[in-house]
């Protein structure tokens, strides 16, 4: 079995890379030709360059190959129209699964979003039943998402293309080399005083959901979406495991949703001055809501861990550690 993994050298691929040199799982990793591979060292896969963007590049990089993983994605959180994510998004995506159904590959994996579904409330999460929601519907990374998975469905019931699509939370772990979503530990863990957002978020450790993943290659139903979720916490709860983790104090300024607004506001004016940030007044929305949701499909029909997030946050800590992020 020989297994396409789409931008494989970013967080969850190459967690997904390590999970599949595990199983003994033979790897090809489809990467831009510009890309930095530090991310892969150490790990078996063969290389290939290119860009799914673009037809034939698909057609060679999914040639061969029994399984896809498409995990590459335009995360662009600043752009409300989708246009800006299509092309990697939903252009891209229909050009692999084109190449897939050509091949005739045994099972196409899609990664989409835990936000093309609506979230919910602690009590009762979002699930896999519902479609996304305000402030979600004015996302262009998570409208371009759901139009992708929407796309792998149909390829689904038009070719018989074995697919599964998988909706991964909030991840936190290793081997996180931007860092992506672990900035939400670097940036604040030599702080004494933390501005804390009103909301919260669904948080599940990365190689649970990279361990999921690579189980989808044997199991789950075609045509399925499957949230990898693990605990629901507020912001606060989770700046509260990690002081809990790391043996720090953290003095928590808990934000209303007024004093977000303000500092989304403040973040587009900055922005103007050519300072890059991710604050904007529709982040600054979306930092406001409970967006909460269950895993317990994934958990029933996909064999979904779920470590603790203390666990996910020491891990993270231990690796960002010993690589100089600290």
């Amino acid at each position: 079995m020989k297994v396409l993994v789409t931008g494989a050298n970013g967080f969850l691929a190459n967690n997904v890379i390590r999970e599949l040199n595990r199983r003994n799982i033979d790897v090809r990793a489809l990467v831009r030709s510009s890309a930095n591979l530090h991310s892969l060292s150490g790990l078996k896969y063969e290389i290939f360059r290119g860009d799914f963007t673009l037809k034939e590049s698909a057609m060679q990089a999914v040639k061969g190959c029994n399984v896809i993983m498409h995990i590459a994605a335009d995360t662009s959180q600043h752009y409300s129209n989708t246009v800006y994510n299509s092309d990697c998004n939903i252009n891209g995506t229909e050009n692999l699964l084109n190449a897939a159904v050509n091949n005739q590959s045994d099972r196409f994996i899609y990664v989409s979003t835990a936000n093309a579904f609506a979230h919910g409330t602690k009590e009762v999460p979002g699930d896999e039943t519902s479609p996304a929601r305000f402030p979600f519907t004015l996302s262009g990374y998570a409208v371009s998402k759901s139009k992708a998975q929407d796309l792998v469905i149909r390829y689904s019931l038009k070719y018989g293309l074995s697919s599964i699509i998988v909706n991964p939370a909030f991840m936190i772990g290793p081997f996180d080399f931007k860092p992506s979503s672990g900035k939400m530990v670097t940036m604040m863990y030599h702080r004494k005083v933390i501005p804390v957002p009103p909301g919260g978020k669904n948080f599940i450790h990365v190689c649970d959901v990279a361990y999921a993943i690579c189980n989808s290659i044997d199991q789950g139903r075609p045509g399925e979406c499957y949230l990898l979720a693990n605990e629901n916490l507020s912001y606060s709860e989770f700046y509260r495991k990690m002081e809990h983790v790391s043996g720090k104090k953290y003095y928590q300024v808990i934000l209303n949703n007024g004093l977000m607004a303000t500092a989304g506001i403040f973040g587009k004016i900055v922005s103007y001055t050519g300072y890059k940030t991710d604050l904007n007044p529709f982040n600054a929305r979306i930092l406001c809501e409970g967006n909460y949701y269950t895993s317990a499909k994934a958990v029933r029909e996909l064999g979904l861990p779920q470590t603790p997030v203390d666990t996910a946050i020491n891990d993270a800590l231990e690796w960002f550690g010993r690589n100089g992020y600290l």
